[in-house]
């Protein structure tokens, strides 16, 4: 996990598409909340694992935190049924060459799928969560940290 102090934050611009549903997802329309951005794959054996977690933490969130979904290289039809399967209820912004996570990566990289990056409430990415299990516990962490910076 990485938390970056305020002053080292980049705003991340030009980060939007269709969902999964086909509508446009534009992170900077979320501007003023706290972004969780998980990166993930139906084929991926990990994010099988960390999907009930992001579940229930984004069901449990304030309404000054929003999630968001980074698909990678998967069909949507198996992401739909993916997110079906594990109550994933926020939007999932298909990336199918991997253009929008590279934009994540080139401030905070993570090196594999899964991966999540948190965005504070101007646009700036603040934090990285790579190569560890996400818990429930230390995702509101994460969360609440760059809630109170």
């Amino acid at each position: 996990m990485t938390i970056l102090r305020p002053s080292e934050r980049e705003v991340l611009h030009g980060v939007e598409g269709k969902s999964l549903d086909g509508a446009p997802v534009d992170l900077d329309s979320y501007r003023g909340k706290v972004v969780v951005v998980n990166w993930w794959g139906s084929w991926c054996a990990p994010c099988r694992k960390e999907a009930p977690v992001f579940a229930r933490v984004s069901d449990e969130a304030p309404s000054d935190v929003a999630f968001i979904g980074l698909l990678a290289r998967d069909s949507p039809a198996a992401a739909r049924a993916f997110n079906e399967r594990f109550g994933v209820r926020y939007p999932t912004l298909v990336d199918r060459d991997s253009r929008l996570a590279l934009r994540f990566s080139q401030v905070l990289p993570v090196q594999a799928v899964p991966g999540t990056w948190v965005l504070d409430t101007r646009g700036r990415l603040a934090a990285r969560i790579a190569s560890a299990e996400v818990t429930p516990t230390l995702l509101r962490d994460v969360v609440d940290e760059v809630r109170g910076s």
